[in-house]
């Protein structure tokens, strides 16, 4: 297990938020989530922006929320189906083994059940970011600005 920096990890979270004009902190607080650093990029042929995240042992490259939030999403899929598959092997372990350490398993427990559940919040949350920004989509194109 690495050293989580909680510190560093709501810095970022406070320049992502304002990258993104989301609020999140609630469900990223606790959730195992660790922001390492934030790049913003410029291309300097047509001056376009994108951003880089680092966070738990991957990198989400985006230009705007509905990237970010896909990706983020993705991200956190992948996170429960690995604290899923580490349940399983917990179970499958403290039923197979004659020597279990029941403080270890019952640690492993509460970290899997919490930032399960506070992941699972924190998806939920971004889905309904991302669909405010489907709504959004879908009411421009009904009503296209004229100028």
């Amino acid at each position: 297990m690495s050293y989580f920096d909680e510190r560093n990890t709501e810095k970022i979270y406070e320049i992502l938020s304002g990258i993104l004009k989301l609020k999140f902190k609630t469900q990223i607080k606790g959730s195992g989530i660790q922001f390492t650093e934030i790049h913003k990029m410029i291309n300097l042929q047509n001056q376009k922006e994108e951003h880089l995240l680092f966070l738990d042992n991957t990198v989400i490259r985006f230009r705007d929320n509905k990237e970010f939030i896909s990706k983020f999403c993705e991200h956190l899929k992948e996170n429960i189906k690995e604290f899923n598959r580490e349940y399983e092997e917990l179970r499958e372990q403290e039923q197979n083994s004659m020597f279990v350490d029941k403080q270890y398993i019952w640690y492993r427990d509460e970290h899997i059940s919490h930032c399960g559940h506070k992941q699972l919040a924190l998806l939920d949350k971004m889905r309904e970011f991302l669909n405010n920004i489907r709504e959004q989509e879908e009411k421009s194109k009904q009503n296209p600005k004229r100028t």
